[in-house]
């Protein structure tokens, strides 16, 4: 494990004949990594790019719609973040390397233009079989700083049975199997 800076980065075990391989995987996982937070504090959309494959896939499991493949719509998604947040600043806060895999937790802090706080953070993980990310997992989301607290979650009844909608009835929320056979 090295620790530097607010960064923790910490690094799978490995059996002693794959310790040099684990040791460059994870060395091009962070290194990778590094790129990414530097391309995305100066708002460096080619450099940016040249962190994720072509081929990339990004998935955001908590929101199935979100999910892309390519760098178009990445590129897309970052303009828009840039100009929406010009001053965005981007921590990688910390991060663990188990061979392809990163995992990292994030914070993106801003000001929207419309001078709103913008404020995410959150995990991803990435698998980073070369030098470029191929394949990302985001759980981002939203700090809010100030708001009922656990009381009021504990309150709502999220793991309560919903009601069944009567035959004919569109559920407002789909099962997984539900999702995936539409």
């Amino acid at each position: 494990m090295e620790e530097t800076q607010n960064k923790r980065v910490e690094t799978g075990g490995a059996a002693s004949a794959e310790t040099d391989e684990a040791s460059g995987a994870a060395s091009r996982g962070m290194a990778c990594m590094k790129r990414l937070e530097e391309a995305t504090n100066q708002h460096d959309i080619e450099a940016l790019t040249q962190c994720f494959d072509p081929a990339y896939e990004s998935e955001f499991p908590a929101h199935l719609d979100r999910a892309f493949r390519g760098h178009e719509p990445m590129r897309r998604n970052w303009t828009q973040i840039f100009a929406s947040a010009p001053d965005i600043h981007s921590t990688l806060v910390r991060a663990v390397v188990d061979g392809e895999t990163v995992w990292t937790e994030w914070d993106w802090a801003g000001t929207r233009v419309d001078g709103e706080p913008f404020h995410m953070r959150g995990v991803t993980i990435q698998t980073i079989p070369e030098d470029r990310i191929a394949h990302a997992w985001l759980y981002m989301e939203p700090v809010q700083g100030v708001g009922p607290g656990l009381e009021a979650g504990l309150r709502r009844p999220t793991l309560t049975p919903r009601p069944k909608n009567k035959p004919g009835e569109d559920a407002d929320v789909a099962s997984p199997g539900e999702r995936h056979s539409k």
